[in-house]
C-alpha cells in the first residue's frame, strides 16, 4: 500500500486528481447547516433576479458581486432552490484551488514541496469554512490564484506569443472578476505591482541605464509623476473616497479597527509551530526557490501588511493571500526534511536497538516518528478545527447556527396577522419565516450612507432602528407586533444592545419556541388603538 501510495505521489495528474477528491471532500461535510447571513445576500437576491432580471430583495436592490448573484441564480435554475448546490460549487472551486497550488508548487519545487502546500490548503480550517460557504470568496480565491500566477508566468518569460497573449487576456479577465467580487484584490495587485518593482523595474534601470546620472533622472521623475500623482487624487476627492473604504468599518467590526496584530494573533493561534518560524522559511525559500518563493513572499506580506492596518478585519478577506504563504512553507519544509532525514534514519536506529534489542524490529522507530510529528500537526488549531468540522463535532470556539427555521411553526399566527415584524436579523427573518417589516441592529444601521433612524437600507428596503427610543415608538404606535432575533445578536452592544434590549422586556411577552435554538421572540397586543399624533404618522410606511 505504501509503495502504491508513493507511486501516485509521484505522478503529476493521478496526484492532482487524488487531491481533488480528498479536498472536496472534506468541503462537501456540513453543507446542509443552515443559511446565514452573507449566504443569504446572494440566495434571496438571487430570487430576486430570477423574477424580475434585477437583484431585488423586498424593495431593495444588491448590487455586491452582481455576477456572482447571477451564478446562483443560475444554480437555482438548473437545480432548484438548494443553498447546498450552492455550496457544492464553493466546495468545489475550494478543491480547485488545491489542484492549482499543487500544480504550480510542483512546477518548480518538486513533489514534496508540493504536496505540503496543497495539503496545508486543503486541511486549513478557515479555507475548509470558506469553501462551505455559499459567498464569493472560494471563487474570488481561485480567479485571483489565475491572475497572480498569469502576471509571474509574463514577467518571467517575456516572449511574445500567442500563449502569452492568451496568458495576458486571461490574467486580465480574472483579476477584473476578482476586483468586482472583491475591492481587496486591489490589495493584491498592489503586491504584484512591488514584486514588478522590486524585480524587473529596478534590475532593468540598473543593467541598461549604466550612467549614474540618468538613473537620478529617472528617479527624480518617477517621484515627481508621483507626487503629482498623490496631489491630484487628493485634490479630486478621490484619495478621501479610497481611504473611507480602506478604513471605514461598521459597528459589529469596531473593535478590531484599530488591531492591527489581528491577523498575526489569528495565525499564531491556527499555526503555533508554523507561524513563528514564517521569516525563517522565507528566508530557506528565497535560498532555494529565489524568483517563485520571492513573489509568494511579495504578494503574502504585503496583504498581510495592508490588511492588519485596514479597517474592516475577518479571516476570510485574507484567504486569497493565504496559498502563497502554504508555498513558501512547501518549499521550507521540504528543505526541512531533506536537513532531517539523515538524522530520522539514526533515531530509528537508536529507538530500534533500544526498544527491541534482541528481535529488531524497524516499524517500532517509525511508528514513534510518526507519532510525534502527528503531535506537531495536532497542536495547530487550524486542523483540529477541521477535523470538527469533518466530524460534526461542536469545539467552544465554534458557534452553534440558530435554528431560524424551527421558529416558523409558533409564530405562524403572529406572522400572519402581527401589524408589525420586527427582526434583529432581517435576512433569516424573511428567508425562514416568510416576514419582516423592520430591521432592528446598530451595525446594519451604520452601513447605511445616512445611519439615521429609520433610514431605508438600500439592499433591503427596510427601515433600520438601533435605539430604545425607537423601539418605544414602534410599540406605541402599533396596536400589536412582534420582535424576533437571534441569540447571538441579543444584548450585543453591536446588534441589539441592553438598552434596547431592557425596554422589549419591559413592555412586551416572551413566546416559547420549543426546538428553536438560539431564537428568541417577543410580542405585545392591546385592545386601544394609538393616537393619530406625529409621533406615530411621521413613522415610515410598513409595506
Amino acid at each position: 500500500m505504501s509503495k502504491f501510495l508513493s507511486a501516485i505521489a509521484q505522478q503529476k495528474w493521478p496526484a492532482a486528481i487524488a487531491l481533488a477528491v480528498i479536498a472536496i471532500a472534506v468541503r462537501a461535510t456540513q453543507l446542509g447547516d443552515p443559511a446565514v447571513l452573507d449566504e443569504l445576500y446572494h440566495v434571496l437576491a438571487a430570487e430576486g433576479w430570477l423574477a424580475e432580471g434585477r437583484p431585488r430583495i423586498l424593495e431593495g436592490t444588491y448590487e455586491r458581486a452582481y455576477l456572482y448573484t447571477v451564478m446562483v441564480a443560475r444554480l437555482f435554475e438548473l437545480f432548484g432552490h438548494s443553498v447546498e448546490m450552492v455550496r457544492m460549487t464553493s466546495a468545489v472551486l475550494g478543491g480547485v484551488l488545491v489542484v492549482l497550488v499543487f500544480l504550480w508548487t510542483r512546477s518548480f519545487a518538486g513533489p514534496l514541496a508540493a504536496w505540503i502546500a496543497a495539503l496545508l490548503l486543503c486541511f486549513t480550517s478557515e479555507a475548509v469554512s470558506v469553501s462551505q460557504f455559499a459567498r464569493f470568496y472560494a471563487l474570488h480565491g481561485v480567479l485571483f490564484w489565475l491572475g497572480a500566477i498569469g502576471v509571474y508566468t509574463l514577467f518571467t518569460d517575456r516572449a511574445l506569443s500567442a500563449r502569452n497573449i492568451a496568458i495576458a487576456v486571461g490574467s486580465a479577465l480574472c483579476l477584473g472578476v476578482s476586483i468586482h467580487l472583491q475591492i481587496t484584490t486591489l490589495i493584491g495587485l498592489v503586491g504584484i505591482g512591488t514584486w514588478i518593482g522590486l524585480t524587473v523595474i529596478v534590475p532593468w534601470m540598473w543593467t541598461r541605464v549604466p550612467s549614474p546620472v540618468l538613473r537620478g533622472c529617472i528617479v527624480v521623475g518617477f517621484l515627481a509623476v508621483t507626487a503629482m500623482g498623490s496631489a491630484l487624487v487628493v485634490t479630486t476627492g478621490i484619495g478621501d473616497q479610497f481611504w473611507n473604504l480602506y478604513r471605514s468599518t461598521p459597528v459589529w467590526a469596531s473593535d478590531t479597527r484599530d488591531a492591527f496584530w489581528f491577523y498575526h494573533g489569528e495565525l499564531l493561534r491556527d499555526f503555533p509551530t508554523l507561524w513563528p518560524l514564517f521569516p525563517l522559511a522565507v528566508l530557506v525559500g528565497m535560498a532555494y526557490r529565489p524568483k517563485e518563493c520571492g513573489y509568494a513572499t511579495c504578494l503574502f506580506t504585503v496583504a498581510f501588511v495592508l490588511h492588519s492596518f485596514g479597517g474592516v478585519k475577518n479571516n476570510r478577506l485574507l484567504y486569497y493571500a493565504m496559498p502563497f504563504l502554504f508555498v513558501i512553507w512547501g518549499v521550507a519544509l521540504q528543505q526541512v526534511f531533506v536537513q532531517l532525514r539523515p538524522l530520522l534514519t539514526d533515531v530509528r536506529e537508536r529507538l530500534t536497538a533500544l526498544l527491541t534489542p534482541r528481535a529488531p524490529n524497524q516499524s517500532i522507530g517509525w511508528i514513534l516518528i510518526t507519532l510525534a510529528v502527528l503531535f506537531v500537526v495536532l497542536s495547530n488549531t487550524a486542523f483540529v478545527k477541521t477535523i470538527a468540522i469533518v466530524a460534526d463535532v461542536s469545539l467552544p470556539t465554534m458557534r452553534e447556527r440558530p435554528q431560524w427555521s424551527a421558529a416558523k411553526a409558533p409564530l405562524q399566527s403572529w406572522l400572519d396577522n402581527a401589524a408589525v415584524v420586527v427582526a434583529g436579523e432581517e435576512l433569516s427573518a424573511l428567508y425562514y419565516l416568510g416576514r419582516v417589516d423592520i430591521t432592528l441592529s446598530k451595525s446594519r444601521l451604520s452601513e447605511l450612507k445616512e445611519p439615521d433612524e429609520f433610514s431605508r437600507d438600500h439592499r433591503t428596503g427596510l427601515p433600520v432602528i438601533s435605539k430604545p427610543q425607537s423601539m418605544e415608538r414602534i410599540i406605541d404606535c402599533f396596536p400589536d407586533g412582534l420582535i424576533v432575533t437571534d441569540a447571538l445578536r441579543w444584548r450585543n452592544p453591536e446588534q441589539l444592545d441592553h438598552a434596547v434590549a431592557d425596554v422589549i422586556e419591559r413592555r412586551t411577552q416572551p413566546i416559547a419556541l420549543p426546538g428553536a435554538k438560539g431564537i428568541r421572540a417577543f410580542s405585545w397586543k392591546r385592545s386601544d388603538q394609538p393616537p393619530p399624533t406625529a409621533h406615530c404618522t411621521e413613522l415610515p410606511e410598513i409595506k
